[in-house]
């Protein structure tokens, strides 16, 4: 064959590979570093703290979004005799052997943390949410992660699933404290929804939180799960 020819051709293969790669985006997304998405927006809102004495008052603070990842049931592991859950994560910068993590319950009170819960004011700027829906099954519980940046007070957890006539559980397991199981009446109202503040005034620990989400209801429950680091 011609040498022209067969450079010719190559020219040609090369350009289609080039439109097939523009054509499809999220293959470089799937396989690459992950992007900055939602775990690097930052927002402004108004809220309203409520602590357990039922005082409160109105704040303007500055958060940065989580990037929640459900994890996949193989990933979840309980030991009957112990009574201890681990989850199992692939660090996403390393081919190494994914890290195993015992979820233990440790008392918060232990480790200066606080627990109140919140409220958006309303009105004000909307929080931003990660746009994933969720969904689980009767009488079964799902497992979610997000990593927690350095130098931050609050952790807000906020699960939502809209229906005061359910009623889902939520467990936080931060690095050195176990919060909950929560109901939907912790905050006293019965919404459907669950919005906890996390705090610390040494700085809640960063690194690897990981949630529970449990079904007591007879039916499966759709909802989001959204983190903000403050």
């Amino acid at each position: 064959m011609h040498y022209r020819t067969v450079i010719g051709i190559l020219i040609v293969v090369a350009v289609c590979l080039v439109s097939i790669v523009a054509a499809f985006p999220s293959v470089n997304g799937a396989f690459g570093e992950p992007t900055s998405g939602t775990a690097h927006r930052t927002g402004n809102v108004t809220v309203m703290t409520m602590d357990d004495q039922g005082s409160g008052g109105e704040a303007r603070v500055a958060y940065l979004t989580g990037d929640v990842l459900e994890l996949p049931a193989n990933s979840v592991s309980t030991s009957t005799a112990a009574g201890v859950v681990s989850v199992s994560i692939a660090d996403p910068g390393s081919n190494s052997t994914p890290m195993t993590f015992p979820l233990l319950s440790r008392p918060s009170t232990e480790n200066g943390y606080a627990v109140n819960s919140i409220t958006v004011v309303r009105g004000g700027e909307p929080l931003l949410v990660n746009d994933k829906a969720f969904s689980v099954l009767p009488s079964t519980s799902n497992y979610y992660v997000d990593e927690v940046p350095t130098k931050k007070q609050h952790e807000w957890v906020d699960l939502d699933w809209k229906d005061e006539t359910k009623d889902l559980i939520l467990t936080v397991y931060a690095p050195d404290a176990t919060f909950g199981p929560y109901l939907d009446l912790v905050d006293g109202k019965k919404d459907g929804r669950i919005f906890l503040d996390v705090s610390s005034q040494l700085n809640v620990t960063p690194g690897y939180w990981f949630f529970k989400v449990q079904n007591s209801c007879q039916d499966r429950t759709d909802y989001t799960l959204n983190t903000y680091s403050v």
